[in-house]
């Protein structure tokens, strides 16, 4: 059913009260569906929240190129290793000519050229080690005093060496397993038998052994000049609500887990004198951020743009104009990465230059715009409008925040409730590249 309207005519005929009442209906109406048609499309909610009638993600441009490897590709031959770094070689000697006609024995004196190599990789059906470590005791002939032998410092205590335990750390942390997956994969792989509680005390070892790298991970963040920063909830234990903050830098990536998700959180993590670059949604938490060392993320921006677009009235029509100059933007910025260096930065800036002046424009018509929220999305664009193109002036930096996305974090929630030991052992969940 379509939206019924009231010709202008009548309209003006209406006392200015019931015109206003009637802006007010309208306004809110369009509120409402906009909430109803929040999808992962337009908002932050996950794709797992989508109802059926979402709609369905936009199909990959297709590149005409056939599957496979392309005419002309370099070939990836995977590098032989040294001789001596092998575990076994294995030698085969020709026995007798290979010509039917002779069919002569053959000799290695007769060896002609360098051998052809072929390495084959395998895994040992049960690579496991078990060591008995047997303390035995004397008596003292003089003065009777019972002693019994001491290990040396390579033992250690418990049941499982550092291997087992780095295993099972980054079965946990980095590829996400539950305890009882842990506990079924040692055991039908390598049939080691262990318990849930030993695969937890395993993972709480592993957390202990790199308390000091993490120390040192969270004093060098405030020293990065570039930070990616991203938040989500996370309830520690299962229970109590905490945040997940999670700080990327071209170095080193940092998981803190906080009771706050505020300025004074984000503090902890950088620092209150960081002066370095740094690029985040629009949470309030970075609010006090110089808007020429904050870049927004244009991700972000895009969904809200969407979500604008599918207004009704004037907004769509202000929604699809902002998702044009988008679209205008990230085809320079993929012509700027995909030269590989010849296209200077300063090239960049002057390629958005005209867009960046047709956007300042939308967004000052939309400070004034009659649909409320556009002029309320407008208004705090337009407070740090320069927090939008920060990417176009320092290099380093991305107009997307997605190398600080925390998504790939979030079965890690599911599966383990919140396990507060994480935010040390998934340290290298993130960084891929």
């Amino acid at each position: 059913m379509e939206k019924p309207s009231l010709p202008a005519d009548i309209i003006e005929e209406l006392p200015v009260a019931v015109r206003v009442y009637i802006g007010y209906l309208e306004q809110r109406l369009a509120d409402l569906e906009t909430k109803i048609n929040q999808n992962s499309h337009n908002s932050s909610k996950p794709p797992s929240s989508d109802p059926p009638s979402a709609p369905p993600r936009p199909a990959k441009k297709k590149s005409g190129k056939k599957p496979g490897g392309q005419v002309g590709h370099t070939r990836h031959i995977r590098q032989l290793v040294p001789v001596e770094e092998v575990n076994e070689v294995k030698e085969w000697w020709p026995t007798n000519c290979a010509n039917p006609e002779c069919g002569k024995g053959l000799r290695p004196r007769d060896q002609v050229g360098e051998a052809k190599r072929q390495q084959v990789w395998e895994i040992v059906l049960n690579p496991v080690v078990v060591t008995e470590h047997q303390f035995f005791a004397c008596e003292c002939p003089e003065c009777g005093r019972i002693s019994r032998g001491q290990a040396s410092g390579e033992v250690g205590k418990g049941m499982f060496g550092p291997q087992m335990v780095a295993a099972v750390a980054s079965l946990h942390g980095r590829f996400r397993l539950t305890e009882r997956e842990i506990v079924a994969v040692l055991e039908s792989l390598w049939g080691i038998k262990v318990s849930l509680g030993s695969v937890a005390q395993m993972c709480e070892k592993a957390s202990l052994a790199l308390a000091e790298i993490y120390e040192e991970v969270q004093k060098q963040i405030p020293k990065e000049p570039k930070l990616n920063l991203d938040e989500t909830s996370w309830k520690l234990g299962g229970k109590k609500k905490h945040w997940l903050w999670v700080a990327v830098s071209r170095l080193v990536v940092l998981f803190k887990l906080d009771e706050k998700r505020d300025s004074a959180a984000f503090r902890k993590i950088v620092g209150e004198e960081y002066e370095g670059i740094v690029s985040s949604d629009r949470f309030r938490s970075y609010s006090g951020l110089e808007a020429e060392k904050h870049q927004w993320c244009w991700a972000h921006l895009i969904r809200d743009f969407r979500r604008m677009s599918e207004r009704a009235g004037p907004g769509g029509i202000w929604g699809e104009e902002a998702l044009e100059l988008s679209r205008q933007v990230f085809e320079e910025w993929q012509e700027y990465r995909q030269s590989e260096g010849k296209m200077s930065l300063q090239e960049l800036k002057e390629a958005l230059g005209p867009i960046r002046t047709d956007f300042k424009q939308l967004l000052k018509e939309g400070e004034a715009h009659e649909d409320g929220a556009v002029k309320s999305l407008c208004g705090e664009l337009n407070k740090a409008e320069a927090s939008l193109w920060v990417f176009s002036e320092v290099a380093g930096v991305e107009p997307t925040n997605n190398a600080a996305e925390v998504r790939p974090v979030l079965p890690k929630r599911m599966v383990t409730f919140g396990d507060g030991r994480l935010e040390k052992v998934i340290l290298p969940s993130l960084r891929t590249t």
